[in-house]
């Protein structure tokens, strides 16, 4: 039995090497150990005892206990575990080497302090010796192991490393051009619309991201090239290895699904979703490489989403109308964008359906306008009669139905109506309020008297809970106001009963409250809580730019109240002077903390030059709005805003000349002067207007017929309206009419066949057809040849040989 000189440890006399420590054995016996700085031998669990392996003594070892050692060997405290990680090293590389051992020698300490020697084994248990000799043993040998193992691979992933490292850099400096992003098309977007970029000189089959300027990813509806959206098993297993080895991997990027895949010639296409809450105005979109830092960057701007026309309700049912009456209903016109809409009104050259109300404008979040249309059964005769209400706008044009039946006399009695059907004042933050408008009309024949009641439902408020309408009269509107200070977040209905002696009728109502945003305050409870103060926007309105108008009832203006500062809830109420008539939905209310509140203010039509003062006030202080509408000049509107020969115009092949004849309405604005106006056209022969010129009273709709005489479509044409500061060019065009044929095929084959053409049902004009065969010789068509006029068709005999 032999001792390890370094730590203690007991071995096999034929064993060269300390299994605990890793040094090589001298042969030393227990009294001979040297304790200095020794290290507990370890000890494996006696149940897990591995077997010893051991290198048998060759003839030509020595094992000579002295030798040299590297000049900083002193051992200290501290300094065996370093040690025995060399001395495994090099006990392992010695036995890989050669079969026979080679000289291993040591210098021993010579300047520390002697310590005890520590127990070696236990006399009364020698099993114990033994049991740890084993250990001791295996443990040299298991870490020997490793180290050659760490040594073996090491130095190839080192390798490894370096070489993707300046593949990469190679790859980044061989592509010497600098990557940049482009906007296919215009760089000015509306919010909800779709931004077009286009990517060049990226890193060829690469991935890029792309993040706005707050540092927000992006992930793009469609790309092109290998430019597809890439998913976390492309972005791990593709790209993942070549940027790990660079050391640019990062989990945001394997995590978040929005790397792009740039083609082999280095360019992508991407199109971006522009969202409302990225806010209007200018912006930064950045493409970065996922290897290497390049970037690139995209100057783009938000603009305001365009007008959008939005009617209430879809179709009007006068329903039954005794002859020589006159009755209304209303429509609701609102504006669901966020630019200025203008909007004209007319009924297409229906003598006997007539809109009050003809021309308007709406600003974005303003109140709805009212439109009136009334029929006339004065000079109808007893039937079924159907026509429509056009409303064309810069933001889209849509058409009413409108429909009625006209009885004989019967039972005079009023009749109530109700537009619309259901009031849905959508999300609401506690605290703040919205209004909503219902129109009333009487279909009857007497004056109608009606009452409202909110019943239950304390969470609304009506501008008036009564009125009477007269027999042909004008509609009138109730503004409901929906206040959700009272009320925790939550869904919440009501019903708005409306009684009357031409009827009653029920309105749903239906709110959702949801909890204010939250705003960080200071930790330090101020012993001074200031006063809150209101603030508006905008501070001043012009009637002719920034607000609503609709012309012969008046202005509905926007303004924001703001709780600019302090920590308090305010309570503000709102009053005017200069005008009369003015009110304000919801003229009084209470904002929280930072809240924003939007009130419709609406002036009655008046004479302009004219002018106001809104006065908002606050429990701190007291805010004067100016409102002044001024003199401008008249400006023309038409409805339609185009002409589409099909949908717009009726064609008449009844007439001398053949033609489209289309109904026009021409309206000026802005003046309380009478227009002198003429029309002319270019970009086709022979257009002519009923009539040409004439005076037109301000806001009175004067109906112009526009005929254009047949021609070959597709064709297009311009129609020019003279008399205000600016001319007034509206577009007019024709598409190719289509032929249809019945039966389409003879799939039975025939030698006498006949078939039915005619203009598709949707085509305007004058078809011109002919008719030819191929694969067999001999046929022949009767007629071979012909027109067909909008309505008309014709049998075709074809006769197979």
């Amino acid at each position: 039995m032999q001792y390890c000189r370094f730590c203690g440890t007991e071995a096999l006399n034929d064993a060269r090497f300390c299994g605990y420590c890793g040094r090589a054995l001298t042969g030393t016996t227990k009294d001979s150990v040297d304790t200095t700085g020794p290290t507990q031998p370890g000890i494996m669990t006696p149940h897990n005892i591995p077997i010893i392996l051991s290198n048998q003594p060759q003839p030509d070892a020595t094992h000579t206990g002295t030798g040299q050692k590297d000049g900083d060997a002193t051992i200290r405290p501290g300094q065996v575990q370093g040690e025995k990680a060399q001395n495994i090293q090099q006990s392992g590389e010695h036995q890989y080497r050669s079969q026979s051992a080679q000289p291993f020698s040591y210098h021993a300490p010579q300047q520390l302090p002697p310590v005890p020697p520590m127990p070696l084994h236990e006399p009364h248990q020698p099993h114990r010796s033994a049991s740890r000799q084993l250990d001791s043993q295996v443990h040299g040998f298991a870490a020997r192991l490793m180290a050659r193992k760490t040594t073996k691979w090491i130095l190839p992933l080192i390798a490894v490393i370096i070489v993707l490292v300046i593949s990469g850099i190679s790859v980044v400096l061989g592509n010497s051009k600098a990557p940049a992003i482009s906007v296919s098309g215009s760089s000015t977007v509306p919010s909800g619309e779709i931004l077009h970029i286009h990517g060049t000189g990226f890193l060829p089959d690469g991935s890029i991201v792309l993040k706005l300027e707050n540092g927000l990813a992006l992930s793009p509806l469609t790309t092109t090239g290998r430019a597809e959206r890439g998913t976390d098993r492309e972005a791990g297993s593709a790209n993942g290895s070549l940027m790990l080895a660079a050391g640019q991997v990062t989990q945001q990027h394997l995590a978040s699904n929005k790397a792009l895949v740039v083609s082999g010639a280095g360019t992508f296409d991407a199109d971006i979703a522009v969202s409302d809450t990225w806010g209007l105005g200018s912006h930064t979109l950045h493409a970065t490489e996922n290897l290497g830092s390049r970037s690139a960057e995209l100057g783009f701007t938000i603009a305001p989403k365009q007008a959008t026309l939005v009617v209430n309700p879809s179709a009007l049912d006068f329903g039954k109308v005794a002859t020589g009456r006159k009755v209304l209903l209303s429509l609701l016109v609102g504006n669901s964008g966020e630019r200025k809409l203008t909007w004209v009104a007319d009924t297409k050259g229906t003598v006997w359906l007539t809109t009050q109300t003809h021309t308007g404008t709406i600003q974005p979040g303003s109140l709805q306008q009212t439109i009136d249309v009334a029929v006339d059964t004065t000079h109808l005769k007893v039937g079924n009669y159907q026509a429509a209400v056009r409303i064309s706008s810069n933001g889209g044009e849509v058409q009413v139905g409108v429909k009625l039946t006209v009885i004989l006399p019967g039972q005079q009695q009023a009749k109530l109506n109700i537009n619309p059907g259901s009031l849905n004042f959508g999300r609401l933050v506690t605290g703040t309020r919205k209004t909503l408008q219902v129109a009333l009309s009487n279909l009857g024949t007497e004056k109608l008297s009606w009452k409202a009641l909110a019943g239950n439902t304390n969470w609304l408020t009506l501008s008036a809970n009564s009125g009477t309408i007269e027999r042909g009269g004008r509609s009138q509107t109730i503004y409901v106001t929906a206040d959700s200070s009272r009320l925790a977040p939550g869904n919440y209905s009501g019903v708005l009963q409306l009684n009357s002696n031409g009827g009653n009728q029920k309105q749903e109502a239906a709110l959702v409250v949801i909890s204010p945003p939250h705003y960080q305050s200071s930790r330090q409870t101020p012993t001074y809580v200031p006063e809150s103060l209101l603030s508006v926007n905008p501070t001043s309105f012009n009637g002719n730019t920034n607000c609503s108008y609709a012309q012969g009832q008046g202005w509905f203006c926007v303004i924001n109240l703001i709780n600019s500062k302090g920590e308090r809830n305010l309570n503000w109420s709102a009053s005017s002077s200069g005008s009369p008539g003015i009110t304000f939905y919801p003229a009084r209310g209470t904002l929280l903390p930072h809240q924003l509140m939007q009130v419709n203010t609406f002036i009655p039509d008046t004479t302009c030059p004219a002018s106001a003062n809104l006065i908002f006030t606050g429990p701190a202080n007291t805010i004067h709005v100016p409102w002044q509408c001024l003199y401008q000049d008249p400006t023309l509107s038409v409805s339609p805003y185009s002409f589409n020969a099909t949908a717009d115009c009726t064609f008449s092949s009844f007439t001398q000349v053949q033609g489209w004849i289309c109904p026009a309405t021409l309206i000026s604005t802005g003046t309380q002067k009478n227009v002198s106006w003429s029309a002319s056209s270019s970009g086709l022969p022979g257009i002519t207007f009923y009539p040409a010129r004439g005076i037109l009273p301000p806001g009175y709709p004067m109906p112009v017929a526009v005929f254009v005489p047949n021609t070959t479509c597709p064709a297009s044409a311009t129609l020019t309206f003279l008399g205000a500061k600016k001319p007034l060019n509206v577009p007019w065009n024709c598409t190719s009419p289509r032929l249809t044929a019945s039966p389409g095929n003879f799939a039975n084959g025939c030698l006498s066949c006949t078939v039915t053409l005619a203009p598709s049902p949707d085509s305007q004009g004058i078809v011109d057809w002919n008719v030819s065969a191929s694969g067999i010789s001999g046929i022949t068509f009767s007629p071979s040849h012909g027109k067909l006029f909008p309505g008309e068709s014709v049998q075709v005999t074809i006769f197979v040989p």
